[in-house]
């Protein structure tokens, strides 16, 4: 029986702050990689047959490339991970590859789909996944395409790292397998032992979250009255439907009540203070915290905050953490409630 396991390559954590800098880059054109295979060969393919050892039994392995989601086309690191494969992959892999990489495909083998974030792959739990794929063997038959799932976000090299990893799986590859003529890591399971130092950070990215959904609760030893669960809801409601246009694409934020299980924790205190970000808005402050896989100290996504606000702002909670969590989702504007932080505008929150 054909064997179908969820793989992702993961992260490693650090506490830090962040702040959004800027819009998105704007798509680069598709461009030579300076590979042998040729891009969008359209020539006739032969027919499906099982002469062909590879788990759709097509001559050829058909790659096509959704990239949406991203900042920039990856079509180039596409190619150039297909061509490290065709010339690696040996006898230990589960089939020969053969690609051809198309920009259009009814129905592809292999579907590479840049993502904002890699949710609900499973093998390595709460931890920060760039890349998600089946691990195909010898006796794969599939009927229908496989998706690569890659992390949008990331420089050439380290997209093309990643592609690498997760198309290695759908060789057969497993985390620990050694390619011949390989050194070995393309397959780690930590990807942060092959990653350049070029890895963007969090506060460059159009979306820094690791996940498209964040719950928000107060600390463990404070309590929340109605009044600040209501403004603290509020503000989760005004991020998730966009801020008024300013974010074109939100997550989704909701106020619960476990301060374990939160991805934003609020903090009442006597005073704000806090290792990370603070100064502006002077009555509150916050820590991100994240994986930082290039070790430069700050971190690639954030997994977590810690929004600690003073005295003076505790019947505002909702301003507070919509400040915070919003000034690491504007792109190009912050929404009116946010112009002035002595006086927040937004009187109900």
């Amino acid at each position: 029986m054909a064997r179908a396991v969820a793989v992702v390559a993961v992260l490693v954590a650090v506490l830090t702050a962040g702040c959004l800098t800027g819009p998105p880059a704007a798509p680069e054109p598709v461009s030579n990689p300076g590979v042998d295979l040729p891009y969008d060969d359209r020539t006739v393919s032969e027919p499906q047959s099982s002469a062909y050892d590879n788990p759709w039994r097509t001559d050829e392995v058909v790659v096509t490339v959704d990239h949406r989601a991203g900042e920039r086309n990856v079509v180039p690191d596409v190619m150039r991970t297909v061509q490290y494969w065709e010339d690696t992959a040996g006898e230990n892999a589960a089939y020969e590859p053969d690609y051809r990489v198309l920009s259009e495909y009814a129905e592809p083998n292999v579907r590479v789909a840049v993502v904002r974030t890699v949710e609900g792959c499973g093998a390595h739990g709460d931890e920060v996944a760039l890349g998600c794929t089946r691990v195909l063997d010898e006796d794969s038959r599939m009927a229908k395409p496989v998706t690569v799932q890659v992390r949008a976000g990331h420089s050439p090299n380290t997209t093309e790292t990643i592609l690498k990893h997760e198309f290695g799986h759908t060789l057969g590859y497993e985390h620990g397998d050694a390619p011949v003529d390989s050194d070995g890591t393309v397959m780690t399971k930590n990807l942060s032992a092959q990653m350049p130092a070029d890895v963007v950070d969090a506060s460059n990215r159009t979306y820094p979250w690791a996940s498209e959904t964040l719950s928000v609760a107060v600390a463990e030893d404070d309590s929340l009255r109605d009044a600040q669960r209501e403004r603290l809801e509020a503000a989760a409601r005004f991020i998730s439907g966009g801020a008024d246009g300013a974010l074109s694409d939100p997550p989704s934020v909701a106020v619960t009540d476990s301060a374990t299980d939160a991805d934003v924790v609020v903090d009442f205190e006597e005073n704000a203070t806090c290792s990370g970000d603070g100064g502006v808005p002077a009555t509150s402050c916050v820590d991100w915290a994240g994986p930082d896989v290039d070790d430069d100290g700050t971190p690639e996504y954030y997994t977590d905050a810690r929004v600690v606000v003073g005295q003076t702002g505790h019947e505002k909670p909702g301003w507070h953490v919509g400040y915070w969590l919003g000034d690491t989702l504007w792109t190009d504007r912050v929404p009116a409630p946010f112009y002035g932080w002595d006086r927040p505008a937004a009187t109900t929150w």
